[in-house]
């Protein structure tokens, strides 16, 4: 009896034995083919002691990739033997879960272990680089409106798209496999409606393209074809012998491929996207100016690190070889979800920038066909959590992914409401007669039947408002006694904020005068320079509009014979005046006096040394009003 025992214990413990070897080698051919659930199901059930780091190593990567990173860092942190070879970079692992979390300090001491392994990754600068970032704890533009919406997806979020007026989306639908043992998300497409930032979803299109993830909808338009990847196959792993059947590459692994459909009949055949390959991933079909440009990411060999971006062009009825956009746009990590707003800007999102943790998003300028540097869109936009999928559906407007407060395997969506975007203009108040600039004049911004500010000239006449909506239109209307203006309008998409000068008129009246110091002649001479005809020209329209009688007067400086000067600026009054004739002012209401030094306005007198400003002070001619119509 005793025997019999031994034999069965024995036999049942051989049979343990390879029953684990076999979870074993299963739940590492499906953490390999990338089904990360699946393969967590089967560590957990490996109980071997001798094992236990690469079990708590293999969950922890699981829960990574699962987007659980309180449960992978409970795993990772279990590993006790990182020393040993294979098991550095669950340390690695161990800090991006502590990053994606925002524990940026634990995250930078997980990560300097791992480089004392000896071991290297090629992120790992931009990791130490969003350590740094987000230990500044840097906080969102107040002015921008965050909210999280109703939207529930049942799992990762993986894209949507607009047709007509309906939000063409990805949704989760749980299913189970055909032995029962655990239920795996399968995603398919639904639509909806956006009301503010509540989504009424519409029962009416539901519809599923694979068992596993279809993602990246974009629609087109102008041909009305509807794009998106999906798993090229309906099983998770397949037999050597049945990898054809199954289309399934070597490797086994089942990827992502792009392809397209008549919106309007999705009964239709599919297209397969020529450039999809069973080797590497093709996915995130982004489609644009006016469904000839297409962006997507691939995994392809031959790009800067993880998924790039390419972009390809409509010819005929084909696509052209993909162009990788470059390491201006990709990064080492992974470069994804792009989305392209007014065929001007591309968002897109990256893991493997100096942004926060997790993926964050990115924008790029769009101009003449080149993509400029992209920028890092801010802390509200981005988080240590995953960032993406950014979308805009007007100026102003828009929604993003993100898993910051979402349960693990889950995204949410959030709205954003941007300010509206003003500019500072600036400018000067200058005298239409004089051209000398006005301080201390009050300038009037309105927009509409509405008075927004009153600011004032400074001692150089200048002026400056620090807002200017851009869509908005406005009057500018400067203010002083004894002056008008005409109203200036401004559109700050076409106006020229930076120069935005106004001229005021003199009201003229009995008794005012007019001082010039820039009426000049030749030397020694009473024949006028060019540019004194044009001070000229606007003092004749002046007294064309006024029918002004006005007495003009030329004075010298004190240098010089006193009766030669008087002389001299005799003739000077004279050169001005029949000027003011032949632009068609009447010699009735004109009259020419020369005073040579005999007004002096300041001190610098016959004998007394003054410097040369102060006696161009005395070089002048002034025009005296001495009766209006």
């Amino acid at each position: 009896m005793k025997k019999i025992s031994a034999i069965l214990f024995v036999l049942c413990f051989s049979y343990s034995l390879q029953a684990q070897l076999w979870i074993d080698q299963r739940a590492d051919e499906l953490f390999a083919s990338g089904d990360y659930s699946y393969a967590l199901n089967l560590y957990m059930k490996i109980k071997s002691k001798k094992q236990k780091d690469k079990v708590n190593t293999q969950i922890g990567r699981c829960y990574l990739a699962l987007k659980d990173y309180a449960k992978a860092e409970e795993f990772l942190s279990k590993v006790e033997k990182t020393e040993k070879s294979g098991y550095e970079y669950g340390l690695r692992d161990l800090g991006i879960a502590l990053l994606y979390q925002g524990k940026y300090e634990e995250a930078e001491t997980a990560f300097r272990r791992f480089q004392e392994t000896g071991f290297n990754d090629p992120l790992m600068t931009v990791y130490f680089q969003q350590c740094d970032t987000g230990k500044k704890r840097p906080r969102p533009d107040g002015r921008i409106r965050f909210v999280k919406t109703t939207f529930q997806s049942g799992g990762f979020y993986l894209g949507s798209t607009y047709v007509n007026d309906q939000w063409l989306y990805t949704t989760s639908r749980p299913q189970a496999n055909s032995m029962q043992q655990f239920d795996y998300p399968a995603y398919g497409l639904s639509a909806g409606k956006w009301s503010g930032h509540e989504l009424k979803t519409d029962s009416v299109f539901q519809r599923n393209f694979t068992r596993f993830y279809l993602s990246s909808p974009s629609y087109d338009p102008s041909s009305g074809v509807l794009y998106y990847s999906r798993n090229v196959s309906n099983v998770k792993i397949s037999k050597k012998k049945k990898l054809t059947k199954h289309h399934l590459p070597a490797d086994k692994v089942n990827r992502l491929q792009i392809f397209s459909v008549k919106y309007n009949s999705l009964s239709n055949e599919e297209i397969e996207f020529v450039h999809n390959n069973p080797s590497f991933n093709t996915t995130h079909p982004c489609i644009w100016n006016n469904g000839n440009t297409m962006i997507f990411a691939s995994d392809k060999p031959g790009g800067y690190g993880g998924y790039d971006l390419y972009v390809t062009y409509k010819v005929g009825n084909t696509w052209s070889i993909p162009t990788n956009l470059g390491s201006q746009i990709n990064s080492i990590g992974d470069d994804m979800f792009p989305s392209v707003w007014g065929d001007s800007v591309l968002f897109f999102s990256s893991n493997g920038r100096p942004g926060l943790g997790g993926a964050d998003i990115y924008k790029s300028v769009i101009l003449n066909g080149n993509f400029l540097s992209p920028q890092h869109i801010g802390p509200g936009f981005n988080s240590s959590y995953d960032d993406f999928g950014l979308w805009m559906i007007d100026k102003r407007h828009g929604y993003f992914a993100t898993n910051r407060t979402a349960p693990p395997g889950y995204d949410e969506i959030y709205g954003f409401e941007l300010p509206e975007e003003c500019y500072e203009g600036r400018g000067m108040v200058i005298d239409k007669l004089t051209y000398k600039p006005m301080k201390d004049v009050d300038v009037k911004i309105y927009r509409g039947d509405s008075l927004l500010a009153v600011v004032k000239t400074d001692e150089n006449g200048f002026y400056f408002y620090p807002c200017f909506y851009m869509d908005m239109e406005y009057e500018i209307i400067p203010e002083e006694p004894k002056y008008r203006a005409d109203t200036m309008y401004v559109v700050p998409r076409v106006t020229k904020l930076k120069e935005l000068n106004m001229y005021m008129t003199p009201i003229v009246e009995r008794n005012m005068v007019f001082t010039f110091n820039d009426i000049l002649f030749e030397y020694n001479k009473a024949d006028l320079l060019p540019e004194s005809k044009l001070i000229l020209d606007r003092l004749a329209d002046l007294l064309k509009e006024s029918g002004a009688k006005v007495e003009l007067s030329a004075h010298t400086d004190c240098r010089g014979n006193d009766s030669y000067n008087l002389k001299l600026s005799q003739k000077r009054a004279d050169s001005c005046i029949n000027y003011l004739m032949s632009q068609g002012i009447p010699k009735s209401n004109l009259i020419a006096r020369g005073y040579g030094e005999n007004r002096i306005k300041n001190h610098c007198t016959n004998g007394v040394i003054c410097s040369e400003d102060e006696h161009a002070i005395n070089r002048r001619v002034e025009i005296k009003v001495l009766d209006v119509r």
